[in-house]
C-alpha cells in the first residue's frame, strides 16, 4: 500500500505558502492604513498651479 506522505507534504507546503501570502498582504494593508495614506498626492499639477495663481492674486 503506497504512502500518502508526499501528497500530505504538498498540502502542508501549500498551506504554509498561503498563510505567508496572507500575512504579507495583511501587513501591506496595515502599512497603507497607518502610514502611506498620509503621503498621497492630494491634487493634480493643474490644481496645484491654480491654487498658486489664486494665492498670488490675493496678495
Amino acid at each position: 500500500m503506497p504512502s500518502n506522505r508526499p501528497q500530505l507534504m504538498v498540502v502542508e507546503s501549500f498551506s504554509v505558502a498561503a498563510l505567508y501570502r496572507l500575512g504579507v498582504f495583511s501587513a501591506s494593508i496595515l502599512y497603507f492604513a497607518f502610514c502611506s495614506r498620509h503621503r498621497l498626492v492630494a491634487n493634480s499639477p493643474d490644481e496645484e498651479l491654480a491654487g498658486f495663481e489664486y494665492s498670488e492674486s490675493t496678495l
